[in-house]
């Protein structure tokens, strides 16, 4: 497989990533208890991908050294059972790859909330405020600020610019005023509009590197909707290798084609992505979501993704507490198998399920990979 890998002819990165795959390749072979992690498999894999032309667009970008990666899916991507954000498997894709293409940048998107009470990974802010799921914001999380006193303050981040994310709404739209280091940057962001929009930004001045604070705040009593802040360290909003994580506690496929959801793709086109990763299935089939009912919902999340950017769908592993049911094994072979067969032209697929191990009911492995039925562990993002 060539994907994630850059294209060949970079020395330096496919020696890298050659030697990378030999070991794991020696090691799958040799060592039954092997297995990749999430972001291991996304980097180092060089086969197992149906249709590797369809990341042509995307090894292109990353050849170049200005690579936008989103990963969209539920509480597995969002970070359920991560210790800190730093350790989703986005996260860890994102510091590898800069590793491995030697590309400077900063902390990166950082969304201003996590899903209301989900037990995911403490974010670096403090936030007072109206928490808004499935509205605006990549995965549907966004936090609306509606008093002078509400904020959103990031804690220190290493940075030499920032780029502040946000959303307008039709109905008593406010704006936002923008604070670094408590200094008031001059700017109104306007959250008023004559209709309901996303993926709208506002970009800092350069900063002198250094850890910096951002602080969002409601400049009226109207809403101001703020998606999240991004930080760059070296690199800029049009260089560097990115991945954004627009995961969602609880959802499904169908969850990100709501009228809500639309907000969340307009966020996503307003990216200009050169690879949209799709992982979803654990909560549609623990909601008893037919296969032909997944896979319709999925093709609808493909028509959404601008057609310059290369898709990966991938094949997950089946939940522990179906380890013995036999129905839902032919379910979710049968979502798998679809999922498959649209691996033609921009979309490619990549199966876990044989690189992962087989999950005890509680979702226990010999491996330590996961902390329950569904979750990977810290080392099983890594």
């Amino acid at each position: 497989m060539t994907l994630p890998n850059v294209a060949p002819g970079d020395s330096h990165v496919s020696a890298h990533n050659d030697e990378r795959s030999a070991i794991n390749a020696i090691r799958e072979l040799t060592d039954p208890t092997f297995v990749s992690t999430l972001s291991d498999l996304f980097v180092n894999s060089r086969s197992g991908v149906v249709n590797p032309g369809a990341m042509a667009m995307y090894r292109s970008a990353l050849t170049s050294g200005a690579a936008k990666i989103v990963t969209i899916g539920d509480s597995i991507t969002e970070g359920t059972s991560a210790s800190n954000f730093t350790a989703t498997w986005p996260s860890r894709l994102q510091k590898r790859l800069r590793v491995m293409t030697a590309s400077p940048g900063g902390a990166g998107y950082i969304a201003s909330t996590p899903t209301t009470g989900a037990v995911v990974p403490a974010l670096p802010l403090t936030r007072v405020g109206t928490t808004v799921m499935g509205g605006w914001g990549l995965g549907g999380r966004t936090t609306q600020l509606h008093d002078p006193a509400h904020h959103v303050t990031y804690s220190p981040q290493m940075c030499d610019r920032i780029r502040v994310w946000y959303g307008m709404t039709d109905v008593f739209g406010g704006s936002l005023r923008v604070l670094i280091d408590d200094v008031d940057q001059g700017v109104l962001l306007s959250s008023n509009a004559a209709s309901n929009s996303d993926g709208h930004y506002w970009d800092s001045p350069i900063l002198t590197l250094g850890n910096h604070v951002v602080k969002v705040v409601a400049n009226n009593a109207f809403i101001g909707i703020i998606d999240g802040v991004e930080f760059f360290n070296g690199d800029t909003p049009e260089t560097g290798v990115k991945v954004y994580n627009a995961g969602h506690y609880g959802y499904t496929a169908e969850n990100f084609l709501t009228t809500n959801a639309n907000m969340h793709w307009e966020h996503v086109s307003a990216l200009d992505p050169d690879l949209a990763i799709i992982f979803v299935g654990a909560n549609d089939i623990y909601t008893n979501t037919t296969p032909a009912a997944f896979l319709t919902s999925v093709d609808a999340m493909i028509v959404k993704i601008p057609t310059t950017c290369s898709v990966l769908l991938i094949g997950g592993y089946l939940r522990g507490e179906y380890g013995s049911d036999a129905a839902k094994q032919a379910e979710w072979t049968e979502m798998q198998e679809g999922l498959k067969a649209r691996a033609t032209g921009r979309v490619g697929y990549l199966d876990l399920a044989p690189h992962w191990p087989t999950l005890n009911a509680s979702g226990s492995t010999d491996a330590g990979l996961m902390v329950d039925r569904v979750h990977p562990s810290d080392s099983g993002m890594d």
